[in-house]
């Protein structure tokens, strides 16, 4: 192909010059191809299907145009019909109010007389607006209720029948235009123009149920649990890995360090590795520390596919070796070992190079300077109850070393006094490690709220991957609590794969609802049909007139229309509506 361009060129005379990309836009712009996309959903879209008349409306309360005007609009335009959402005229306001029960027995009092009526009813929304006699008016054949701010500023408020609240709950919460705000700032806008009986709690159920909303909030929720204690009484009982890394490769190709950590001596071992894989992680465990110090009793780790391969369950299987896991996401279930990997982190940057290529030379020595100083928990060194002795340091080459007490000539006789200051190391060091656990636990559960879910019940996840992308949703679900393993483990089932995970309860907030569909305390929407489109959207339709309001980025299933049961009012004695405490949901 490219010889017979040569060749056809070849005929002509022309000269190559090369002209840069900004200068040469006239080719460019011929040379790419013309994609047509479509950004919006709707099949009747005027701006994505040619020859198609566009005729923009507006929700208003007040024909303010003139009679010429509309009949010259009519006879060029067609009639006027809004392209995104129906008006709502002053006629079709009144004919809804008047279909409302309660507000039509409200205006059928104020057109009789000017008196404020003595009447007992079990309606409490019929109690409450008769409660405002003296703020209620009929303007233009509509019922409204006049408000004063905190300035003085007195307006009207449109008393919203019942079949339109939902939608008016869409437009100044779940629209692109109201922003999916908080109560506070929806309530304001919805006081600044409707009012109807239990206005603010149907706005804090709605912002409740958001499913949106409950997704972004930041987390990683409402709940602390208490400290808990990993318990051991000698070395090796329980020791913990880690991976650290990436870091910087340095000349002998290595990018990962291999962090082991001994529970109760708090000896460190770590090895630098050129990678992490099982086979990699697995012979450096072998070989470097159980050939070395035996093996343990139970060895933890986090989620790492080099720790959960079948390689690394074969090895503790042969070895007999306990095999436990900490909860995804959730570093404070190994805190000794991410604890030291920061230490370590630290140690190193003061004596790496420039280029930082040089840290496994340095690694041995900040191990073995670690292992020499004594721990805050234990009030001892590693080295002491580890090996039982403490090491030379330089400067003892150099000062010399103290005369030793308890020379002896006996082996058996040293051996003896040796097993007796390990056990007394040990139980000093189990005594510090008791008390220093009771001091943080005193200051980490200050501010304590723990959480429990019941079985069945309904919760959000946190997701750290997904909280730190730009504009993501950090909570995921909902998810199904299918089983309790501990007072901080569940195990969840998503509603919408069906896959099963283990989380920390800190990881988990309840969903109030069902996670995908908003609600309100006053009205039942039981009646509307919900479907959902092929890109996961759900889709509730009101008297013929789609609206889309809730994207859901992991629900591949259809979800079934299921009857949402509001909350049934409580009263006193005296006829007075008793609201519930309010708990906070981010």
């Amino acid at each position: 192909m490219v010889a017979r361009w040569i060749s056809l060129l070849d005929t002509y005379d022309f000269e190559i010059k090369h002209r840069r990309g900004a200068a040469h836009g006239n080719a460019d712009a011929l040379s790419r191809q013309i994609h047509v996309t479509r950004h919006c959903k709707r099949p009747d879209c005027p701006q994505c299907i040619p020859n198609t008349e566009v005729t923009v409306g507006a929700i208003t309360q007040k024909n303010v145009t003139s009679d010429i005007n509309n009949e010259l609009n009519n006879e060029l335009l067609g009639p006027s019909e809004s392209n995104w959402l129906e008006q709502w005229t002053p006629p079709v306001l009144q004919k809804l109010q008047m279909e409302d029960e309660t507000i039509s027995t409200v205006i059928s009092y104020l057109e009789q007389n000017n008196t404020k009526p003595c009447i007992r009813s079990q309606n409490q929304d019929l109690v409450t607006l008769l409660r405002q006699w003296d703020q209620l008016s009929i303007e233009n054949g509509l019922l409204y209720r006049r408000y004063k701010r905190i300035d003085d500023e007195v307006f009207l408020q449109l008393v919203a029948p019942k079949a339109i609240r939902l939608q008016i709950m869409q437009q100044l919460h779940n629209n692109r235009t109201a922003g999916h705000l908080g109560r506070e700032k929806t309530l304001g806008k919805l006081r600044s123009r409707f009012y109807w009986p239990g206005m603010t709690n149907d706005v804090i159920r709605w912002c409740q149920t958001c499913g949106p909303c409950a997704r972004s909030k930041p987390g990683p929720g409402i709940g602390k649990s208490p400290m808990q204690h990993c318990t051991v009484y000698g070395p090796l009982e329980c020791i913990a890995i880690d991976i650290m890394g990436p870091l910087p490769e340095t000349d002998s190709g290595n990018n990962y360090i291999m962090v082991i950590g001994d529970y109760f001596s708090r000896w460190k071992e770590a090895f630098a590795l050129p990678n992490h894989t099982a086979l990699t992680v697995a012979d450096k465990l072998t070989t470097e520390f159980i050939c070395r110090f035996g093996t343990p009793t139970r060895i933890h780790t986090d989620q790492g596919r080099e720790f959960e391969s079948v390689l690394f369950a074969e090895i503790c299987k042969l070895l007999g070796v306990e095999k436990s896991r900490t909860t995804p996401y959730h570093p404070q279930s190994d805190g000794m070992v991410e604890r030291y990997n920061q230490t370590a982190q630290i140690m190193l940057a003061m004596y790496v190079d420039e280029n930082r290529s040089n840290w496994d030379d340095h690694l041995p020595y900040v191990i073995m300077a670690y292992r020499a100083a004594i721990h805050e928990s234990i009030k001892c060194t590693p080295n002491e109850l580890m090996l039982g002795r403490e090491i030379s340091l330089p400067i003892d080459v150099i000062a010399g070393a103290p005369p030793n007490s308890t020379e002896t000539e006996c082996p058996v006789q040293y051996v003896e006094w040796v097993k007796d200051a390990l056990q007394r190391a040990y139980e000093f060091a189990h005594e510090n490690m008791q008390s220093s656990f009771q001091t943080k636990k005193r200051y980490y559960d200050v501010k304590l709220n723990t959480q429990t879910f019941e079985i069945n019940q309904l919760v959000w996840c946190w997701y750290p991957p997904q909280a730190n992308i730009k504009l993501g949703l950090g909570w995921t679900g909902p998810y199904n609590v299918t089983r309790r393993l501990s007072d901080i483990t569940y195990q969840i089932t998503s509603c919408a794969t069906g896959k099963s995970k283990i989380v920390h309860v800190n990881h988990l907030k309840p969903v109030v609802g069902d996670g995908y569909i908003n609600q309100l305390t006053t009205v039942d929407i039981t009646g509307q049909d919900y479907t959902e489109t092929e890109s996961g959207d759900v889709t509730v339709h009101f008297d013929n007139e789609v609206e889309t309001f809730l994207n859901k980025t992991e629900t591949t299933e259809s979800i079934e229309a299921t009857s949402v049961v509001s909350p049934k009012p409580q009263y006193t004695t005296r006829g007075r509506l008793i609201k519930p405490r309010i708990p906070y949901t981010p």
